[in-house]
C-alpha cells in the first residue's frame, strides 16, 4: 500500500481528518504493531570502535545514520530522542565486533559499577584502557535514543572511590560493530505524499516497511481510533475495527516467530 492509499482509506471513514493528522495516526499504529509483533528485523553497521569509548552510536544528536534518507519521513516527535538509534531500535538481538559474535551481559550492574561518562559530555571519563582483552560483552542502554555498550573483561582491575570493577571500555580502535535488531518502521510524512526522490533522481512512492499483507491492519486500527474521537464517535464501529486489528497482530506474531517459514503437516486420508 502506497503513502496516499493509507490516507485515502482512513479518510473514507473520517473525512474530517487532514493529511498531517492521518500520517500521525498511521505512524503511531505502525509503532504499536512493530513493538507488539517484533516483525521488523534489520542488520545495522553502527561504525567502528574507538579505544576508550563504551557507547555506540555516538550520543551526539545527528551523529548517526539511523534515520532514512528523507528525514521528513520521521515524525517530528522523534527529534526528542537525539543521537543513538533515534528510537528506531526496539530490541537488540545480537552484536558482532570485528565479525565475531559477542555475548550479552546477563546483568549490566557489574559493568556499570564504574561507568564511562558518555551521556552528555565526558567531563569525568575513565582513562583509555592500557591493556587489551578479547573477552568482550555487550549490553543495551536506552538513554539518548538507545545505544549499545561494548565492554571487555579487564585484566587490570579498575578502581574509583574505593570501588573495583572487572570491566573496562573497549581498548582497540577500528573494529567494526554490527547489530541485529528488532526495529520500528520509518514513518509516513505529509511532505512525502507525492513520492520520495532517491539518490539517482527517481521518484518512488513512500510507504511503511511493514510487510504489505499487514497494511490493511494498520489502517483498521487507525480507523478504530478515529471512531473514539468526539468528532466522529461510534464505539460499535471502533470495536469492530479494533477486533480486526487484533486478529492481524496475532497472525503477525506467529509469522514473526517463524521467521517467515511455514511448515506443513500430514493430514489423514481415507481411501
Amino acid at each position: 500500500m502506497e503513502h496516499q492509499q493509507f490516507i485515502d482509506f482512513l479518510q473514507q471513514h473520517h473525512p474530517h481528518i487532514g493529511e498531517k493528522e492521518a500520517c500521525m495516526r498511521i505512524n503511531r499504529v505502525s509503532d504499536d504493531f512493530c513493538m507488539r509483533t517484533e516483525i521488523l528485523k534489520d542488520y545495522m553497521d553502527i561504525g567502528d570502535t574507538t579505544a576508550g569509548q563504551r557507547y555506540y552510536p555516538s550520543a551526539i544528536a545527528g551523529d548517526n545514520n539511523f534515520i532514512d534518507d528523507t528525514s521528513s519521513q520521521v515524525e517530528e516527535d522523534d527529534a526528542f530522542y537525539g543521537g543513538g538509534f533515534n528510537g528506531k531500535v526496539l530490541k537488540i538481538l545480537n552484536v558482532w565486533v570485528d565479525d565475531v559474535l559477542i555475548p550479552r551481559l546477563v546483568t549490566k550492574n557489574a559493568a556499570q559499577l564504574i561507568d564511562d561518562d558518555e551521556y552528555v559530555g565526558a567531563d569525568n571519563a575513565l582513562a583509555t584502557p592500557s591493556s587489551t582483552s578479547n573477552e568482550r560483552y555487550w549490553y543495551f542502554n536506552d538513554i539518548k535514543g538507545g545505544r549499545v555498550a561494548i565492554v571487555e573483561k579487564s585484566t587490570n582491575t579498575i578502581t574509583r572511590d574505593g570501588k573495583t570493577s572487572q570491566f573496562q571500555s573497549v581498548s582497540e580502535s577500528s573494529l567494526q560493530i554490527r547489530v541485529y535488531a528488532i526495529v520500528r518502521s520509518f514513518h509516513l510524512s505529509p511532505d512525502a505524499i507525492g513520492g520520495l526522490t532517491t539518490s539517482d533522481g527517481a521518484i518512488v512512492a513512500g510507504t511503511l516497511e511493514i510487510p504489505a499483507m499487514y497494511h490493511n491492519a494498520i489502517v483498521d486500527k487507525a480507523i478504530s481510533q478515529g471512531y473514539t474521537d468526539p468528532r466522529n464517535k461510534d464505539l460499535q464501529m471502533a470495536q469492530y475495527f479494533d477486533v480486526e486489528y487484533e486478529k492481524a497482530v496475532k497472525k503477525a506474531k506467529i509469522w514473526a516467530r517463524s521467521n517467515g517459514v511455514t511448515t506443513g503437516f500430514v493430514a489423514p486420508c481415507d481411501f
